[in-house]
């Protein structure tokens, strides 16, 4: 898989309207980075008469990202939403899309959320940490403590 995480702050415009809404905006945003490269994908525009969700990628749900013509799931994703935000993490079924060159991907994606939120893009290095800090975060998010709390 491919996962991606956007935090977006209460007072931002994308966190005024319904859950529904943004759901569908962010994956607009990634079928239109997809279709810079050729890819066939789509929204799911048919809602499952079932209420259950589904598992993962066994069927895709209202707005989720699927193969045009083909039924296939590309990608789905969760929000969680507070007073102060939300956080929305999802994912790409990487063989669905096996022809994305990704990182042309990872910029295009961030290109069309960049118009969808009226942000400037601004490119920052991924952290490093030293040995001490490394351990640190190890054993933090590797404890049974941190993996099975509620």
């Amino acid at each position: 898989d491919w996962t991606y995480s956007l935090v977006i702050p209460s007072t931002h415009p994308l966190c005024q309207g319904q859950p529904i809404d943004t759901y569908r905006s962010i994956h607009e945003a990634m079928v239109d980075a997809m279709g810079q490269q050729g890819v066939n994908a789509a929204l799911n525009l048919s809602a499952q008469e079932d209420i259950t969700p589904g598992v993962c990628f066994n069927k895709p749900e209202l707005y989720d990202v699927v193969l045009k013509n083909f039924p296939t799931k590309v990608s789905g994703a969760a929000q969680k939403r507070t007073k102060l935000g939300f956080l929305m993490q999802g994912s790409i079924w990487k063989p669905t899309v096996a022809s994305l060159e990704w990182n042309r991907f990872y910029n295009d994606f961030i290109f069309e959320i960049a118009k969808i939120a009226e942000a400037e893009i601004a490119y920052q290095s991924w952290p490093h940490w030293n040995a001490s800090e490394e351990d640190q975060l190890v054993e933090q998010f590797d404890s049974e403590e941190w993996n099975c709390r509620r």
